[in-house]
């Protein structure tokens, strides 16, 4: 049994997932930022444990971009798979 995907309507909701995702993610990091206050920042600069925190978010978005541009090469093949047995 053959299932089909209208890829049109595939691409538009992934499209407006990841426009939500990012609207969403800009609106939480804004609130986060004006909730931080400025002595802690201090702190974590007189302590050297900036560093810390700049490796951890590093490693965090580093991870996040591979699983995205992993998930991108798989959705590609799929589409491709799909075409090619049209």
């Amino acid at each position: 049994m053959k299932m089909k995907i209208d890829m049109k309507n595939y691409k538009s909701t992934i499209k407006n997932i990841a426009k939500f995702s990012l609207v969403f993610l800009g609106i939480v990091l804004s609130f986060n930022a004006q909730a931080q206050e400025p002595e802690m920042a201090e702190k974590f600069r007189q302590d050297g444990m900036i560093y810390v925190v700049i490796v951890i978010m590093s490693i965090v978005m580093i991870g996040l971009l591979l699983f995205v541009f992993l998930t991108d090469r798989k959705v590609k093949k799929l589409e491709k798979l799909i075409k090619d047995e049209e």
